[in-house]
């Protein structure tokens, strides 16, 4: 028996993980593997990291956001202290611009003072734009 409607029917996946949430039109999921793709070639950030950032930012799916995530994205690490001390290393090679930390090697105590312009999803570490 063949269905009659008057309307057009459409596809849509539904699925959770990675960069998808729920249901999607095949064209939205081919443009979010298109800028997950960029943002993991161009700075390694991963696809669920991504689709957090983006739904943390009350956003949708572009080239802009997609951008502002990969300028944002500082890495993986196993904790602020770790994060801290690798963001400290990285100054030092260029001893002008040494502002932080002051007056601390307690990195549990510098990585504090850090996060203040920095935040997380999961073990991933952003800075604030």
């Amino acid at each position: 028996m063949t269905r009659t409607t008057n309307h057009e029917e459409l596809m849509c996946y539904d699925t959770q993980g990675g960069i998808f949430d729920g249901e999607i039109s095949p064209a939205e999921a081919t443009e979010r593997v298109r800028l997950a793709n960029r943002a993991w070639v161009v700075k390694c950030l991963p696809g669920d990291v991504l689709r957090e950032y983006i739904s943390d930012n009350g956003t949708y799916w572009t080239d802009d956001i997609v951008d502002q995530a990969i300028s944002a994205y500082m890495g993986e690490y196993d904790s602020d202290e770790d994060f801290a001390q690798a963001m400290a290393e990285d100054m030092h090679y260029n001893a002008q611009n040494l502002y932080w930390p002051f007056n601390h090697i307690d990195w549990e105590q510098a990585a504090k003072e850090h996060m203040f312009e920095h935040f997380t999803i999961g073990r991933h570490y952003f800075r604030y734009l």
